[in-house]
């Protein structure tokens, strides 16, 4: 529970909660209309699903291709009463990970007695483009079910900590690594195991696990090795370097006259490093651990870059900017001789964050001007997805790339030629086999566009089983989206 006593200078507790609540959920509703493209892969399965088909991808296909399989299971069972509003349960899920995110956020800073830097890091949390660039997947309600595991877990409530990192281990596999910082953190303070907490983490995983295991074949998803299938071809770079490539161009893009060069830009970033952790290193130790191991487990995994993986990391960017702001508030307090000095640090801290929040505000804001839901590319996708529901037999089956729309809309049976949802096309994508999935399952369509041709189709004209049997029948196109050709196969 919140404790609704005054904190200092009078202000009721529960003050600060309702705020970054209400930031947090103003956020979602101007986000509303986003969803990523791969986020339908979950939705998906979720259809299949409330419409009593189970949980699979291609009907009759037991194979466990999302990445996020509790975050589905939850959407099927909500979406029994109708399955096509699930896309909308997504968004109230979101919205509803959003808000508990970003309270549980401040409630962490007040859990180690830093209120302010957990008002500064929730507010910046939600409001950042890397966390709303997530909307519609798992991410928003995993990301608060983690930080709620560190809050109990600061809160020596152990037992509900562990049951929230086994919940959130069954929405995201890879959320295992809070266990890990929680349990080092337990070793080291008690000098002993948490078999209490094993145990509650056992009951919540084994249910699952033995039923994946009897129903898929497998005890995980493997959407892990499509992924770094991936980058075994050559064709995607590991998770770091693309990372560092987006931050760099959303926070620091070229700009011949932005007065200031590279050689500057790295000193000022390890004086803003520097200046964050003197003031969150030791508070926020838990947070920061964490990320920093998410973003190491992707690298030596040999993960690619997806911007969705940034999440994590967008948690402990507003961290450290939240104690950057705070460490600059303390040096204006310092400096400052005209204010008294009971109000000296809080007046600062405000000056100090809201410079902060007007220098970033235009690139944190962009994506309410511009809506994602409304991308070109999503748009056609749904209406290519539509086409084939209405004009085509549901026995056909149709193979591209980006499946996510195009499959959820369509309900035909999908071949996914990196292997996502097709079982057995990973080992062929590590050796640059991308056509592998297409010509052994030739489905009734394949689907085409320029860019991804060049990258992973090039010569597909020439192979024979293509030219053979294979023609133009159709084509998609729309303002600010990639042509889509379609090809069916001859009978």
């Amino acid at each position: 529970m919140v404790d609704t006593r005054a904190s200092d200078g009078g202000t009721p507790r529960w003050m600060p909660y309702l705020a970054v609540g209400l930031i947090a959920l103003v956020a979602a509703l101007l986000n509303r209309g986003y969803s990523t493209e791969d986020a339908f892969i979950t939705y998906r399965y979720s259809f299949n699903l409330a419409s009593g088909n189970g949980f699979v991808y291609n009907l009759g296909e037991h194979y466990l291709g999302t990445s996020a399989p509790l975050y589905g299971l939850l959407l099927g069972i909500l979406g029994i009463p109708n399955p096509n509003w699930i896309p909308t349960i997504s968004s109230v899920l979101c919205s509803a990970g959003l808000v508990a995110a970003a309270i549980g956020i401040y409630a962490y800073g007040d859990a180690v007695s830093r209120r302010t830097q957990g008002v500064i890091a929730s507010a910046l949390f939600v409001l950042s483009p890397l966390t709303l660039e997530s909307f519609g997947s798992e991410f928003p309600l995993l990301m608060a079910v983690i930080v709620w595991s560190l809050v109990f877990y600061l809160r020596g409530k152990t037992t509900g900590s562990a049951a929230l990192a086994g919940i959130a281990i069954l929405i995201r596999p890879d959320s295992a690594l809070v266990l890990v910082v929680i349990g080092i953190d337990y070793l080291v303070a008690k000098k002993k195991l948490p078999f209490r907490e094993i145990l509650i983490v056992i009951a919540i995983l084994a249910p699952f696990l033995i039923l994946a295991k009897v129903y898929y074949g497998s005890f995980f998803p493997g959407t892990m090795a499509a992924k770094v299938a991936q980058t075994k071809s050559g064709n995607w770079h590991l998770f770091i370097r693309d990372a560092y490539g987006a931050l760099r161009n959303r926070y620091f893009p070229p700009s011949p006259g932005a007065g200031y060069s590279t050689a500057l830009k790295i000193p000022l970033a390890a004086l803003f490093l520097g200046l964050s952790l003197l003031r969150v290193a030791r508070p926020w130790r838990l947070a920061l651990i964490w990320v920093a191991l998410f973003v190491l487990f992707y690298q030596l995994a040999r993960l690619p870059y997806y911007h969705w993986y940034l999440v994590p990391a967008s948690l402990g960017l507003s961290l450290l900017a939240a104690g950057f702001i705070d460490t600059v508030a303390i040096g204006l307090s310092w400096m400052s001789s005209r204010i008294s000095q009971i109000s000296r640090h809080a007046v600062a801290q405000a000056v100090a964050a809201i410079a902060f929040l007007f220098v970033v505000s235009l690139r944190t804001l962009a994506l309410s001007k511009s809506p994602p839901g409304f991308d070109p590319k999503m748009k056609l996708y749904e209406q290519i997805g539509a086409y084939f529901d209405a004009n085509t037999s549901p026995q056909d089956s149709i193979g591209y790339v980006e499946i996510g729309l195009i499959g959820y809309y369509s309900h035909r049976q999908i071949i996914d030629p990196l292997g996502l949802v097709t079982k057995g096309v990973a080992e062929h994508v590590a050796t640059r086999d991308f056509s592998w999935a297409l010509q052994q399952y030739q489905p009734t369509y394949i689907l085409r566009t320029s860019g991804f041709d060049e990258f992973l189709f090039k010569g597909i004209d020439n192979q024979a089983w293509f030219s053979r049997h294979y023609s133009e029948s159709k084509i998609f196109a729309a303002p600010g989206a990639p042509t889509v050709v379609v090809y069916k196969r001859s009978q």
